[in-house]
């Protein structure tokens, strides 16, 4: 009878312990994983103006809203595509994915795609605002036009991908855009592809290498692709195409190449991830001065490598609890703004350098 209450005792202690458990890392679960923040161009004020999100930014075509990915905590929160209105701050779902990822978002159609699944077989999805979705079967990095009126993915065949385009809402749509051999490909303008893939070692671009470099090619469906930069990694290119931003490696020098004269000028070390401004005039990017992520900064610089303006990163930090890191930039239509996502709340690790 004595060892019968013991049992009892262990098990109420067990599932009172898992309850404290659950109730004590609540916070953790349910707190935001990042933020959206909207920073004026010529005034350089940070405001915030979502407290959720924010994997990917993205403008609608008016200017006066965000789209943003919340993708919760891992394991805990399904993803979702979210829009906030700048001036009042007023957020609601644009629709839920499950646990999807890879979004591309093109609010201008309202058209989302998205990949789920294990990493091992994904699939290709999209959905519409207006609540219809459509599988495209086996894939990765789906990518929407800003128009919404194309879509693109990687396909893997035999150790290999492939890069394929379609209409959104159209499965059968589907057809081979390029051959295997692909790293990453996304829309140039809302005709063109672009994707990378190695190539011979100094076949162009007065390019010399002791390894294979790999090339940006542009290409139109039912259009011989040609080559338009070599590089070594992720390259920005400038709306009008003639100016190209990219990193010599990750977290290196970042170059400024005038594609048409060939000129080139060195903007120091950080991240050739950002944006153009529409007009082409102007462009945004992470510099990391000191060789850390504790000095990076946001760097605005004109078409020919002066620099602007820039904002301190720690600005956000000092905002956000368990601020990791800018993940995202966008330019507005008009030019005026830029949408910054910051990811990190809620990751339930400690900000980074802590």
């Amino acid at each position: 009878m004595v060892l019968g209450g013991a049992l009892v005792v262990a098990i109420v202690a067990t599932v009172a312990g898992v309850w404290l458990l659950w109730e004590l890392t609540a916070p953790l679960r349910d707190e935001p994983h990042g933020a959206v923040y909207v920073l004026d161009v010529h005034t350089q004020e940070l405001r915030k103006v979502s407290g959720d999100g924010a994997g990917t930014v993205v403008w609608t075509p008016d200017g006066e809203s965000i789209w943003y990915t919340d993708a919760g905590i891992p394991g805990t929160r399904g993803t979702s595509v979210k829009s906030v209105e700048v001036a009042s701050r007023k957020r609601h779902t644009v629709v839920g994915l499950g646990h999807g990822g890879f979004v591309s978002m093109a609010p201008a159609a309202g058209l989302v795609a998205y990949a789920t699944g294990d990493r091992a077989d994904l699939t290709v999805r999209v959905a519409s605002v207006d609540g219809q979705r459509r599988t495209f079967g086996p894939g990765t990095y789906p990518r929407l036009s800003r128009d919404g009126q194309h879509l693109l993915f990687l396909m893997p065949v035999c150790h290999s991908q492939t890069v394929e385009v379609a209409e959104p809402l159209m499965p059968n749509s589907v057809s081979t855009l390029t051959d295997g051999g692909v790293d990453w490909a996304h829309w140039f303008d809302n005709e063109r592809a672009v994707y990378e893939k190695e190539i011979t070692p100094g076949s162009f671009d007065g390019h010399a290498a002791t390894q294979s470099v790999t090339a940006r090619f542009v290409q139109q469906p039912g259009e011989e692709a040609r080559p338009a930069l070599a590089y070594e990694w992720a390259p920005m290119i400038s709306p009008d195409g003639r100016f190209a931003v990219y990193s010599l490696n990750q977290g290196g020098d970042m170059v400024l190449r005038d594609l048409t004269a060939g000129v080139e000028i060195n903007l120091g070390r950080g991240f050739a991830s950002g944006d153009w401004s529409p007009d082409s005039q102007m462009f945004v990017v992470r510099l990391r001065p000191n060789g850390n992520a504790a000095g990076d900064v946001l760097q605005v610089f004109s078409r020919d490598g002066t620099k602007v303006f820039s904002v301190d990163e720690g600005t956000m930090k000092s905002r956000e609890q368990r601020y990791e890191f800018v993940n995202d930039i966008a330019w507005s239509p008009d030019g005026s703004k830029l949408a910054i996502g910051v990811m990190g709340g809620g990751s339930g690790y400690p900000p980074c350098g802590s």
